[in-house]
């Protein structure tokens, strides 16, 4: 996960928030706010990394990540 979690934050740093467009993640979940999701999935994850509450948020933050490369 720690690998996996720095690419990503890699990816997002040198990310252009200005040309973010809403992202339909599933049918109830609408990430608006790209830059805030990021920020705060990244900082839960980090201070959380080796209990089992940061998976759903890495896996939601790693959907979202795959879906924006897109």
């Amino acid at each position: 996960m720690k690998e996996e979690l720095e690419e990503i934050i890699k990816y997002y740093s040198e990310y252009n928030f200005a040309d973010f467009k809403p992202i339909k993640v599933d049918k109830s979940t609408t990430i608006i706010d790209l830059r805030t999701f990021v920020r705060n999935h990244v900082l839960l994850i980090r201070k959380n990394i080796d209990k089992d509450i940061a998976k759903p948020y890495f896996d939601r933050l790693k959907k979202v990540y795959l879906i924006s490369k897109l």
